[in-house]
C-alpha cells in the first residue's frame, strides 16, 4: 500500500472496470453482467469438453468464452460513457 492507501497494482495499471477512484465497486450494468456470467460459463463448458475429450465441447466453451468477453466489454465502454458524461455534467 502506499501512503494514500492506493493498492501498488494500481499506480500501474490503473483501476479495474467496474471500480472508482475510491477503491469501492461501481454498479455493474447489464452487459457486464450478461457478458461476465457467458465468459464463466463458456469456461465451464471449455473445461468439461477438455475433460471428456470432447473438442467440439471445448471449441462451443471457447466461442462463448470470447463473445462473453466481447459483451463484458461493450458494457465497459457504455459504463465508461456514462462516467464522461456524468463528470462532464451532460
Amino acid at each position: 500500500m502506499l501512503t494514500d492507501g492506493t493498492p501498488p497494482i494500481v499506480v500501474l495499471f490503473g483501476f479495474p472496470p467496474g471500480w472508482d477512484n475510491q477503491n469501492r465497486p461501481n454498479q455493474m450494468n447489464k452487459d457486464q453482467v450478461k457478458g461476465a456470467s457467458k465468459s464463466s460459463a463458456g469456461k465451464i463448458q471449455r473445461a468439461a469438453g477438455k475433460l471428456v475429450g470432447s473438442l467440439k465441447q471445448q471449441a462451443k466453451g471457447m466461442d462463448k468464452q470470447v463473445a462473453g468477453k466481447a459483451q463484458q466489454r461493450f458494457g465497459d465502454i457504455k459504463e465508461a460513457l456514462r462516467t464522461s458524461r456524468k463528470r462532464n455534467g451532460q
